[in-house]
């Protein structure tokens, strides 16, 4: 049984958030995002459900916020080497 310090979890979630990314850079994440984030339209004020309208919203928001987490991210590791 593993000894629940805070030291061991941060150790292991910074693993499996190194190992995540690097996954999500190798298998072109980014370009994905960008791909889907430039597909979307939104039609304001002529909307039939706004429903879906908040939901693409919203879907926006995570995209651009993912974007904004990798490229501080990329910045971040620029600035150290």
């Amino acid at each position: 049984m593993k000894k629940n310090t805070g030291i061991v979890e941060d150790e292991e979630d910074q693993q499996l958030k190194s190992e995540w990314t690097s996954m999500f850079l190798k298998n072109d994440g980014i370009q994905y995002i960008l791909k889907v984030f430039m597909a979307k339209e939104i039609e304001v004020g002529h909307c039939k459900d706004k429903f879906s309208s908040i939901f693409e919203l919203k879907h926006i928001a995570f995209l651009l916020k993912l974007l904004r987490i990798f490229i501080m991210a990329a910045f971040s590791t620029s600035k150290e080497s």
